[in-house]
């Protein structure tokens, strides 16, 4: 299962908790501050966020099953519980 939600204007990451089997999230190009609210995802193997205000990288300990994390175009600076087993792609 995937979504794509690009472009919407998101603030906040929400009412995901039901969709344990989601395999796939993209939010780009929204204005996400936070990731928050995706400890239930374990099944989760993509997640992408580029083009959003983040400036942390945190909560991702029980997405055991991540391999694919898309974060350009952020203002990361704190890069926190980030597995080894995760590709990411380089930062512009």
């Amino acid at each position: 299962m995937q979504i794509n939600q690009i472009r919407c204007s998101f603030q906040v990451i929400e009412n995901l908790d039901e969709l344990t089997n989601l395999e796939e999230l993209y939010l780009g190009k929204n204005k996400i501050t936070c990731m928050s609210n995706l400890a239930k995802l374990t099944n989760l193997r993509i997640l992408a966020l580029m083009s959003n205000r983040l400036t942390r990288i945190e909560g991702l300990e029980s997405l055991v099953n991540l391999r694919e994390l898309y974060l350009s175009n952020n203002g990361i600076t704190v890069i926190e519980s980030l597995d080894q087993n995760v590709r990411t792609i380089p930062m512009r």
